[in-house]
């Protein structure tokens, strides 16, 4: 005999048997005989009930209607725990699955390319220039103002500027503005940067990670990005180039105007950024005093120091896994992280906020 626990995803009730069909690691089959039906009635056993069983391997499980599951005969049951209200929540396992596989072959294929995953810190007393807000805190002891990371290029392009040559970290990052299915104030990003880099070797780095994220090939398009609005299907992958320099870009602007950068895009939503970074001290003094340099600069003074001591040709990749496996399979990001940001009712005080 062996003791089986698990949760009921089904009974089915016939003459001689009831079969209860459990799920722990694996589904298997549970033959209650007529014996201890009066014991299943006792417990009021139902689904999603969550049961133990001492039970033996049903060695009557052959024939043309044999479950395909290991199916066991009960020799005594007990309850675990009732289910007393539906679920929170519905969680798909093959998309946490997928999720986490994606991760891992994004990792196997870089550490085989001579990349170095590095740990960026989440708290910092630097706040970057952009137009998104930042999250506060406050360090008990000190009373220090510190912020959640907006980005974790700043820190990656200190490494960089000290010819930490290929890099990349996996991780959340925050930013206090609008929350939609695609965007969220929280969200996980894969950042990769590497020095000496040319943006069509950076195309190729980015094409070939979306794919094997995905698992799968898929077919590339190019156009401009002024001709993109205008594309009659924006369904399949679309490489946009010819930008131009922009207030929220960190790309490096040349004499022209035109930067150093690139989009893929799907569905007309952005789910991989390559920037060329500025390489120039004083072209990023003049990015920073166009977005507004914060007030709280904070260890960030690090990064200047980095820039002026000599800032390597660096292309940067920006990809939000979570986003790309949600737009190609029609989904949202909640399907894939049942605890992203999107969970919390930011709303329901509106019409007070509104008075």
């Amino acid at each position: 005999c062996m003791d089986i626990s698990g949760r009921i995803s089904k009974i089915k009730h016939t003459k001689n048997n009831i079969f209860i069909t459990l799920c722990n690691q694996e589904t298997v089959q549970l033959v209650v005989k007529p014996a201890l039906f009066s014991l299943v009635a006792e417990l009021g056993i139902g689904e999603g009930d969550i049961i133990t069983a001492e039970a033996e391997e049903d060695k009557g499980n052959v024939g043309r209607f044999r479950c395909e599951a290991p199916s066991y005969l009960a020799r005594t049951l007990s309850v675990v725990s009732k289910r007393v209200c539906p679920p929170p929540m519905k969680i798909s396992v093959s998309r946490l699955r997928d999720y986490a596989q994606s991760k891992s072959r994004v990792r196997q294929f870089l550490n085989e390319h001579g990349y170095i995953e590095v740990n960026i810190p989440v708290l910092t007393d630097g706040e970057t220039s952009s137009k998104a807000h930042s999250y506060e805190t406050q360090h008990s002891r000190t009373g220090k103002k510190l912020f959640l990371r907006k980005t974790m290029d700043s820190f990656l392009r200190m490494y960089s500027c000290c010819d930490v040559s290929k890099i990349y970290s996996i991780g959340p990052c925050f930013r206090n503005e609008y929350v939609t299915a695609m965007n969220l104030s929280e969200f996980e990003m894969l950042s990769v940067f590497t020095n000496y880099m040319s943006q069509q070797q950076a195309v190729q780095l980015a094409t070939t990670l979306v794919q094997l994220i995905l698992n799968q090939s898929v077919t590339f398009t190019c156009c401009s990005a002024a001709d993109y609005p205008s594309l009659p299907e924006r369904d399949s992958f679309c490489i946009l180039s010819d930008f131009h320099d922009s207030q929220n870009s960190y790309a490096c602007v040349e004499a022209d105007g035109s930067t150093n950068e690139f989009k893929i895009k799907l569905k007309g939503v952005t789910v991989v950024h390559g920037v060329m970074e500025i390489r120039n001290y004083q072209q990023y003094k003049q990015k920073i005093a166009v977005q507004g340099k914060k007030k709280h600069y904070g260890e960030l003074v690090h990064l200047d120091q980095a820039l002026q001591s000599g800032a390597p040709l660096c292309f940067n990749l920006g990809i939000s896994i979570l986003r790309l496996l949600a737009v190609y399979n029609n989904c949202r990001i909640r399907d894939y992280d049942p605890f992203a940001f999107s969970r919390i009712d930011i709303f329901h005080d509106r019409k007070e906020l509104e008075k």
